[in-house]
């Protein structure tokens, strides 16, 4: 048993590896295609900021509380990008860079 139990626990440990990679890999995926499509809205609310300067459509003061919207979106985003990691990798707390 003391012979063919840690192998065995090693394989078991390899394979369920393999699969959170892949997990991490959709989570990764979304959070691209979620933050490609705030970079296209960051685009257009930079467009029609250029275009209100000049008398365009909506006022700034509009273009404004739409690009703050944006922000507190593209953080809860990341954040629950954070989460999943941390959930993927079995951590219970974040890591702190020094």
């Amino acid at each position: 048993m003391g012979i063919v139990l840690p192998p065995l626990g090693t394989a078991a440990l390899s394979v369920q590896a393999l699969y959170s990679f892949r997990g991490r890999t959709r989570v990764y995926r979304h959070e691209w295609t979620v933050l490609r499509g705030y970079s296209g809205t960051l685009e257009a609310l930079l467009g029609e900021a250029e275009l209100g300067a000049g008398g365009g459509g909506r006022s700034l003061a509009e273009i404004d509380f739409d690009f703050r919207a944006l922000a507190l979106r593209t953080e809860q985003s990341l954040s629950f990008e954070m989460e999943q990691w941390m959930l993927l990798m079995e951590r219970p707390e974040h890591e702190v860079a020094a």
